[in-house]
């Protein structure tokens, strides 16, 4: 299972350019099980593990054309 989630906001700084600021959190679940090698037939077992991940953003945003 994987679940993420997350946000941002656009502050202007001016009329065509944005500060953009955000961030997402994830979480990740595997589940214990095995993987096959086609080139050998062999099977390679696969210990259950989860992790997390936090991801943030800082950037502008500009704006082009009309």
């Amino acid at each position: 299972i994987q679940v993420n989630g997350g946000g941002g906001l656009l502050f202007r700084l001016g009329s065509r350019v944005n500060l953009d600021v955000g961030a997402t959190y994830g979480y990740n679940r595997l589940a214990e099980g095995a993987l096959t090698r086609k080139s050998s037939g062999s099977s390679v077992p696969v210990e259950s593990s989860s992790g997390t991940n936090i991801v943030a953003r800082l950037g502008l945003a500009i704006g082009i054309g009309g």
